[in-house]
Protein backbone atom coordinates (compact mmCIF):
# COMPACT_ATOMS: atom_id res chain seq x y z
CA UNK A 1 0.00 0.00 0.00
CA UNK A 2 1.36 3.41 -0.97
CA UNK A 3 2.00 5.90 1.79
CA UNK A 4 -0.67 8.63 1.88
CA UNK A 5 0.33 12.26 1.70
CA UNK A 6 -1.64 14.94 3.58
CA UNK A 7 -3.35 16.01 0.36
CA UNK A 8 -4.54 12.41 -0.20
CA UNK A 9 -6.31 12.22 3.14
CA UNK A 10 -9.87 13.39 3.75
CA UNK A 11 -9.53 15.01 7.18
CA UNK A 12 -12.60 14.28 9.31
CA UNK A 13 -10.87 15.90 12.29
CA UNK A 14 -10.76 19.21 10.42
CA UNK A 15 -14.45 18.85 9.53
CA UNK A 16 -15.40 18.40 13.17
CA UNK A 17 -13.51 21.55 14.07
CA UNK A 18 -15.32 23.53 11.38
CA UNK A 19 -18.76 23.11 13.01
CA UNK A 20 -20.66 22.47 9.79
CA UNK A 21 -23.92 24.14 10.83
CA UNK A 22 -25.86 25.52 13.76
CA UNK A 23 -27.42 23.11 16.24
CA UNK A 24 -31.18 22.61 16.13
CA UNK A 25 -32.86 24.30 19.08
CA UNK A 26 -36.34 23.53 20.36
CA UNK A 27 -38.46 24.48 23.34
CA UNK A 28 -40.18 21.90 25.54
CA UNK A 29 -41.73 22.61 28.93
CA UNK A 30 -40.46 26.19 28.80
CA UNK A 31 -36.83 25.10 28.40
CA UNK A 32 -34.58 25.35 25.35
CA UNK A 33 -32.82 22.19 24.22
CA UNK A 34 -30.29 21.60 21.43
CA UNK A 35 -29.85 18.72 19.04
CA UNK A 36 -26.50 18.54 17.22
CA UNK A 37 -26.01 20.01 13.77
CA UNK A 38 -24.26 16.78 12.79
CA UNK A 39 -25.95 13.88 14.61
CA UNK A 40 -23.94 10.84 15.56
CA UNK A 41 -24.45 8.02 13.06
CA UNK A 42 -25.05 5.56 15.92
CA UNK A 43 -27.93 7.70 17.25
CA UNK A 44 -29.44 7.83 13.76
CA UNK A 45 -29.13 4.03 13.62
CA UNK A 46 -31.05 3.78 16.89
CA UNK A 47 -33.88 5.81 15.35
CA UNK A 48 -33.86 3.55 12.31
CA UNK A 49 -34.20 0.48 14.53
CA UNK A 50 -37.02 2.01 16.60
CA UNK A 51 -34.98 2.78 19.70
CA UNK A 52 -36.19 6.38 19.83
CA UNK A 53 -35.70 6.96 23.55
CA UNK A 54 -32.08 5.78 23.42
CA UNK A 55 -31.45 7.94 20.35
CA UNK A 56 -32.92 11.01 22.07
CA UNK A 57 -30.76 10.35 25.10
CA UNK A 58 -27.66 10.12 22.89
CA UNK A 59 -28.50 13.31 21.00
CA UNK A 60 -29.43 15.35 24.07
CA UNK A 61 -26.42 14.15 26.05
CA UNK A 62 -26.05 16.18 29.26
CA UNK A 63 -29.46 17.76 28.63
CA UNK A 64 -31.23 14.40 29.00
CA UNK A 65 -31.93 14.62 32.79
CA UNK A 66 -33.49 18.09 32.37
CA UNK A 67 -35.58 16.80 29.46
CA UNK A 68 -36.84 13.88 31.56
CA UNK A 69 -37.66 16.17 34.49
CA UNK A 70 -40.25 18.10 32.46
CA UNK A 71 -43.76 17.10 33.45
CA UNK A 72 -45.31 18.13 30.14
CA UNK A 73 -46.40 15.21 27.91
CA UNK A 74 -44.07 14.34 25.04
CA UNK A 75 -46.30 12.15 22.93
CA UNK A 76 -45.77 10.50 19.58
CA UNK A 77 -47.30 13.42 17.68
CA UNK A 78 -44.87 15.89 19.29
CA UNK A 79 -42.00 13.50 18.71
CA UNK A 80 -42.82 13.16 15.01
CA UNK A 81 -43.19 16.93 14.56
CA UNK A 82 -39.92 17.57 16.38
CA UNK A 83 -38.02 15.14 14.18
CA UNK A 84 -39.63 16.36 11.00
CA UNK A 85 -38.37 19.84 11.87
CA UNK A 86 -34.95 18.42 12.86
CA UNK A 87 -34.51 16.47 9.64
CA UNK A 88 -35.51 19.58 7.67
CA UNK A 89 -32.85 21.51 9.60
CA UNK A 90 -30.33 18.80 8.68
CA UNK A 91 -31.37 18.83 5.02
CA UNK A 92 -32.52 15.20 5.07
CA UNK A 93 -35.22 13.98 2.70
CA UNK A 94 -36.44 10.92 4.59
CA UNK A 95 -37.26 10.64 8.26
CA UNK A 96 -34.77 9.36 10.80
CA UNK A 97 -37.01 6.60 12.07
CA UNK A 98 -38.24 5.02 8.84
Amino acid sequence: MAKATPSDVFDLDALAADALAAPFRFRHGGQIFELPADPDVFAVGKFASGRNEQAMQDLLGDQWPAFLAIRQPFGLSRFKRLFLAYQTHLGLESDLGG
